[in-house]
């Protein structure tokens, strides 16, 4: 059986691969600029705030928990980040 770390693998390639080539196929040249930078903030993001709850957690466990629930969360919510009608 799968461990909880090889679907967090999985999915974290899917999102650092394919997410950033699909944000950018879907808009403008003129604005590609501004959709690769603003993709890459929450990637920025999550690298800030895994140590601060790694250091309040102190669980290997629930820190891949929480690693591998925060991009399957961001699958979902992608259709609602990016309106790609305005851009």
């Amino acid at each position: 059986s799968f461990s909880l770390l090889y679907y967090h693998f999985l999915i974290n390639v899917m999102i650092d691969i394919l997410l950033p080539i699909l944000a950018i196929e879907f808009v403008l040249p003129e604005k590609r600029t501004y959709v690769s930078v603003s993709s890459n903030f929450g990637y920025s993001f999550g690298m800030c705030i895994l140590p601060l709850y790694a250091y309040l957690t102190k669980d290997w466990y629930w820190i891949s928990v929480m690693a591998t629930i925060s991009p399957i969360i961001s699958l979902f919510l992608f259709k609602y980040v990016i309106n790609f009608e305005t851009i």
